[in-house]
């Protein structure tokens, strides 16, 4: 058990970074923690799936491009047929 505590203290080691990407990116406090917020719990979720090929930041990031990418695309599925994003 450990194990996944340290795993989760290193991870949480890199939320700073990790928000100020976000906010970076989506320009809104809330969207950026929860798009860093889902990037951690993923990261858990697939730790097997980090090899140590990159850094663990790039990784990261990587994850959380992919969620941002994501939020961007369900927001702008809500929007009606005549706003303009």
């Amino acid at each position: 058990m450990g194990g996944d505590e340290d795993l989760a203290k290193t991870l949480e080691s890199h939320r700073k970074y990790l928000l100020r990407y976000a906010l970076f990116q989506l320009r809104d406090p809330s969207l950026a923690e929860d798009a860093v917020q889902d990037t951690l719990i993923a990261a858990l979720a697939q730790r097997d799936g980090f090899q140590g090929r990159s850094q663990l930041r790039t990784w990261l990031t990587a994850i959380l491009k992919h969620k941002i990418i994501d939020l961007v695309r369900k927001r702008g599925r809500g929007l009606p047929a005549h706003a303009t994003p």
